[in-house]
């Protein structure tokens, strides 16, 4: 029996790994290459998935309505000659390895494996953070976005490495452990950040400082759900007011002066002018994953704001399915602290939502965080039912 146990726990630390190799892209190889290795990583976790997930709570909610809506919509896109066939399935698999980070994460955490989740993406990271680095060092930095290190442009970079940093912390029990070491690591991600001219990451990282919070108030009140919907609605319609914020002096000094960036926030001005009006002309399904609406009109980018992204994508029901499944996976049920293997990935949450009102970060990292937030908080409170999200 110990021998089975022992097996099955080997089994499921692989999968997970070949889940994180799938979602976490290396754009150090060909692309054709990164599609081919991400298929087959997807592939072996689905084979792991139907062969050992049986129960249908793990299927049959509130992130599988969404999941389905995301691939609705990416169908109904691609009929509608909005996207290629190309996003049409980059659409899916995007769909498909949420849907598989939730279940892989949330059946983890049920069965005991909440180390093996730590770890595998510590260690994961970890590789991909020395790799960037390596990367850095020999391509330097640039303001370049198409400038690619090992792990993508230079926002993914720095956020690969400030997710580091976040599960740094939930490994070693940080501030109760090495609190000088995670002090100096900071330091080193706002070093790198700056280098790499990312100004959004230098200010996110500054946020990790958080960690050291620990009296259980003040983290209660900060992992309060209403409390983070509120930055999260602020982080959506910040787009609209964003033109009178840039004309106050001291925001303007901080953007110019210290953080290196114009008024226009590289373009991001022109993109938010017609935001609401490319929503309007398909508010329903969206125009699917991948699509170059905006580029159409504006000449170049995305949203630069994840929140009209994911309605420029799904449109606004999908939207609506994206902030049901965020304000449960935030909602803390449990009427205990906020504990140190948890409280770092609240940070995560808030640094995303935060930085989502100029940038595109819903991405795998989030909903990396986002589930394993959820996991562990069901956990805690609902043993016998723990995963209804």
């Amino acid at each position: 029996m110990g021998k089975n146990n022992l097996k099955t726990n080997n089994l499921y630390t692989i999968i997970i790994y070949i889940l994180w190799i799938a979602i976490f892209k290396i754009f150090a190889i060909p692309s054709v290459v990164q599609k081919i290795q991400k298929t087959i990583c997807i592939l072996i976790v689905i084979v792991y998935i139907t062969t050992n997930v049986k129960k249908k709570k793990y299927y049959f909610n509130k992130v599988g309505i969404m999941i389905i809506w995301m691939i609705l919509t990416c169908f109904i896109s691609y009929i509608r000659e909005f996207i290629s066939a190309s996003n049409l399935f980059n659409g899916i698999m995007n769909a498909l390895c949420i849907e598989l980070i939730y279940i892989m994460v949330c059946y983890g955490m049920d069965n005991n494996k909440k180390e093996e989740i730590i770890n595998s993406l510590y260690h994961t990271l970890l590789i991909y953070v020395i790799c960037s680095l390596v990367s850095i060092w020999l391509k330097g930095s640039s303001n370049d976005v198409l400038l690619y290190y090992f792990a993508g442009n230079k926002f993914r970079t720095t956020y690969y490495i400030i997710m580091f940093d976040v599960f740094y912390a939930i490994k070693f029990d940080v501030p109760n452990k090495r609190k000088i070491r995670y002090l100096a690591l900071i330091i080193l991600t706002i070093i790198i950040c700056y280098y790499v001219r990312c100004s959004t990451t230098v200010v996110a990282s500054l946020l990790l400082t958080m960690v050291y919070i620990k009296k259980e108030k003040a983290r209660k009140i900060l992992s309060n759900k209403i409390l983070i919907m509120l930055i999260m609605f602020i982080a959506t319609v910040v787009v609209f007011f964003i033109t009178r914020l840039l004309g106050e002096k001291w925001i303007s000094y901080i953007i110019v002066n210290i953080l290196g960036e114009n008024l226009s926030l590289t373009g991001r001005l022109d993109i938010y002018k017609s935001l609401f009006d490319i929503s309007k002309k398909s508010p329903i399904f969206g125009f699917g994953y991948g699509n170059s609406e905006i580029a159409q009109i504006v000449g170049y980018g995305n949203a630069q704001n994840s929140m009209f992204q994911t309605i420029i994508e799904t449109g606004y029901i999908g939207a609506i399915f994206f902030i049901i499944v965020f304000y449960q996976g935030i909602s803390n049920k449990s009427k205990k602290k906020v504990k140190n293997d948890l409280w770092p990935a609240y940070i995560y949450v808030y640094i995303t939502i935060i930085c989502a009102s100029i940038e595109v970060t819903f991405n795998y990292m989030f909903y990396s965080a986002l589930f394993y937030i959820y996991a562990i908080e069901n956990q805690k409170s609902e043993k016998k039912e723990s995963t209804k999200i």
